[in-house]
């Protein structure tokens, strides 16, 4: 008896996914320069958002004297 198989791929139906390749798609999109600037300037100010929210977060902890969070992680 034969195991089941992708009729698109060829590939067994329970098979691992090989190494490399878990979580990806196959189907890269190619990016622009502009659009990789656009990724990498969102990047920057999301970087730039959460260290603020941290700065933030551990000035009310040493303003509370919460002795269960650490000031510096």
């Amino acid at each position: 008896m034969s195991e089941p198989r992708n009729p698109v791929s060829g590939r067994r139906v329970n098979s691992p996914v090989p190494a490399g390749h878990a979580g990806h798609s196959l189907h890269h999109e190619i990016l622009t320069t502009q659009q990789i600037r656009e990724v990498g300037r969102r990047r920057t100010d999301a970087e730039e958002k959460l260290a603020q929210h941290l700065r933030e977060a551990r000035h009310k902890s040493r303003d509370s004297g919460n002795p269960e969070t650490p000031a510096n992680p």
